[in-house]
């Protein structure tokens, strides 16, 4: 299950925005909002754009 918690803990200390975030994945800053709010899971592939913008791997987003 994905861990909208520590996205938005990771995404903050590295002092980003989600407009930052999203311009770095590829993502719209909406899509990110919804994701820490819990009201959508990403698939694979933004999974892994948006471990790519934060510097880590897509494992340790995903809860188990």
């Amino acid at each position: 299950m994905f861990n909208r918690e520590l996205l938005r803990t990771m995404r903050l200390e590295k002092h980003l925005s989600q407009v930052k975030l999203g311009k770095m994945s590829g993502l719209s800053q909406s899509y990110l909002c919804n994701l820490e709010r819990g009201r959508y899971a990403p698939s694979l592939k933004c999974l892994e754009a948006i471990a790519r913008a934060l510097g880590c791997s897509p494992k340790v987003l995903i809860m188990d």
